[in-house]
């Protein structure tokens, strides 16, 4: 005989099943945790549970202020990571490896989430360089030419 908790869910075949995937779902749809307490067959102190330390990291509100400044917010910790750099005490509490791998994760979101790419500048230089190697090679083929039309210009006028 089944269970009366799982007796609901087989009843309600588009009911996510109890996992902290299921239950965020639902609490991100608006649902209180009582509601998604009641529907699992549960307490409200068992979802609490399941979710706690992840809610405020998805708190709707807090995650579309994130999502309209994001850019913003990683700069201010780009700064105050390279603020630790220059900071000897705080300096001094956590290791430079792990300030300076912190800031570059940063620095690199930062840029990502500005438009920019990572690799903007090496991909600049080597464009760079095949272009300054085109107009090396572009040179003599001008003067070449320009040497020819000086020449034809002379025997045209010599004629």
């Amino acid at each position: 005989m089944p269970r009366p908790k799982i007796a609901k869910q087989l009843a309600k075949p588009d009911l996510p099943p109890y996992s902290l995937q299921g239950v965020i779902s639902l609490l991100l749809k608006g649902w209180t945790h009582q509601k998604v307490a009641d529907l699992y067959g549960v307490s409200r102190q068992a979802i609490t549970q399941k979710v706690k330390g992840l809610w405020e990291l998805l708190d709707p509100e807090r995650l579309e202020a994130y999502e309209a400044n994001r850019a913003k917010l990683l700069s201010g910790v780009e700064a105050d990571l390279l603020e630790l750099f220059g900071n000897r005490s705080k300096r001094e509490k956590a290791t430079l490896g792990n300030v300076a791998y912190a800031f570059t994760q940063i620095h690199q979101a930062r840029r990502l989430e500005g438009g920019e790419s990572t690799a903007n500048f090496s991909l600049r230089a080597v464009v760079e360089a095949v272009n300054r190697e085109n107009m090396a090679k572009r040179e003599p083929e001008k003067a070449r030419e320009a040497t020819g039309a000086g020449e034809r210009a002379r025997d045209e006028a010599g004629a």
